[in-house]
């Protein structure tokens, strides 16, 4: 397994329009070329250049290629710029080829060089001298930064077009991942309310209070005199109890919560808060240092048409640096790689001093923090443009248990007691009911002294059986 380091590219990728700053080009002016007495008889000069161009370090090494259009054999390069050389002005002088005439492709390749990047083994131009359809261009094992970044360029000729102008133009493309940092209390407030919906406290409650209450109803010996009169009485009181049951259950469930993922029966909410806040936001901690993508499929070499040849088979690991982006509540990771499609399978997060040039074996298991909330495993699958930056950004969409079955060993369970006359103006309910008539003063009292002990069973509430969900929104 292979991490590779991503390295932060800002300064080369703030322009992304088709602009002078995105390409460099060559110059177009005809000095040097032969005179037609000096061009043997059935050939022809063919140059390459382009418009006027700034002094510019970005392109450090430039080859052209020219094949043979029709038959995709390779003819002649050469070598324009190595790193060796003076940073050169542009534009360069022009490039030229005397060839015989015919129909060709001339493809210029910028820093597709392996002495542009640290120990690079293996030459990144592949079996060029085989054929245009037989070259690769290889992914540099270290990663891409400002000063390596490939640049290509390719134009068809003959000789009724020998002069052709040359925009490079990079082949490489930037993303940005970002992870919204979570208000801990909106999610407490969302697995809360997907616990009880989920389990359906309200409709247990409603039915367990309607059995409790017809049975200490049914105590009274006077109210089992009026026909209907335990039912009359079930059906006036049984919605205010019911909500002050509920009431009281969103607070204790609260605290069970903080019980179970605190790990403290002392703790608060607000302790609560906090410590959801640790587990959701894991790229906002102090020590997050670096974030760790797991993706698929990675393009290895691509052809000169800019099309995939082989990728990964195993996944790769790219470890990349977190950057503060405070303004907008929120950090987030860069990597610069070929225009080709990518995989984001997993994103995870680790501490200072826990990912660097080694081999890492067990990275998701043993170096997260915070076990599974340091993961992004919604997948991001999508194929860049070249010379694009691109920005996605992951927020949480829900937080709820994996698992909403009740337990009922008695481990996990609560009672919730509520006495009548302290949930309602229980005279004022039973006034309305015309069956008690004139003996309404004489249950009310033991009415109101009615006290309910309603059990209710929780579902497992540990860390282990929380769900967390989040979504990446469109490319921005």
């Amino acid at each position: 397994m292979k991490i590779f380091r991503c390295f932060m590219i800002f300064a080369a990728f703030m322009a992304m329009a088709c602009s002078s700053d995105m390409t460099d080009e060559l110059n177009n002016n005809n000095n040097g070329k032969p005179s037609e007495g000096e061009i043997p008889e059935g050939y022809f000069v063919a140059t390459f250049g382009g418009g006027t161009r700034a002094a510019d370090s970005r392109v450090r090494h430039l080859r052209c290629i020219v094949y043979n259009s029709d038959t995709k054999a390779y003819v002649d390069e050469k070598v324009v710029l190595t790193p060796q050389d003076a940073i050169p002005s542009w534009p360069l002088k022009p490039v030229e080829f005397t060839l015989p005439n015919g129909n060709y492709t001339a493809v210029f390749l910028g820093n597709v060089a392996s002495e542009m990047f640290d120990n690079q083994a293996a030459e990144l131009l592949q079996n060029y001298r085989d054929g245009l359809d037989k070259t690769e261009i290889l992914a540099p094992s270290a990663g891409f930064d400002s000063t390596n970044m490939y640049y290509w360029a390719s134009v068809d000729f003959n000789q009724d077009t020998p002069d052709n102008t040359i925009i490079l133009q990079r082949i490489v493309t930037m993303q940005d991942y970002a992870r919204n940092f979570v208000d801990a209390d909106q999610a407490l407030d969302q697995l809360v309310e997907n616990i009880v919906t989920q389990v359906g406290y309200r409709s247990i409650l409603n039915d367990t209070v309607k059995g409790l209450l017809g049975v200490e109803l049914k105590k009274i010996p006077l109210l089992g005199t009026v026909v209907g009169g335990v039912d009359a009485v079930v059906g006036a009181l049984l919605d205010p109890i019911v909500d002050a049951l509920y009431d009281m259950l969103l607070k204790q469930l609260v605290h069970e919560l903080a019980v179970a993922l605190v790990g403290n029966e002392d703790a608060t909410q607000e302790g609560l808060v906090a410590h959801l806040g640790v587990l959701l936001n894991p790229w906002a901690a102090s020590d997050a240092h670096d974030a760790v993508l797991n993706i698929e499929n990675r393009v290895l070499s691509i052809g000169l048409d800019l099309k995939p040849i082989s990728v990964a088979d195993a996944t790769t690991y790219y470890a990349c640096p977190l950057i503060d982006d405070s303004a907008h509540s929120r950090k987030y990771i860069s990597m610069t790689c070929l225009a080709a499609q990518l995989d984001v399978t997993k994103i995870n997060v680790a501490r200072e001093g826990l990912v660097g040039g080694v081999v890492v074996d067990n990275l998701v298991e043993e170096l997260l923090m915070n076990g599974m909330f340091v993961d992004i495993v919604d997948e991001l699958t999508y194929t860049p443009e070249a010379n694009r930056r691109y920005q996605y950004d992951y927020s949480l969409v829900d937080l709820g248990l994996t698992s909403y079955e009740q337990q009922t060993d008695g481990n996990h369970s609560l009672t919730l007691s509520v006495r009548v006359g302290d949930v309602a103006n229980v005279s004022d309910l039973l006034g309305k009911v015309p069956l008690l008539g004139t003996i309404l003063n004489l249950v009310l009292t033991p009415i109101e002294n009615i006290v309910l002990d309603v059990p209710v069973n929780l579902p497992l509430l540990g860390i282990d059986n929380l769900s967390v969900s989040g979504s990446w929104s469109a490319a921005q």
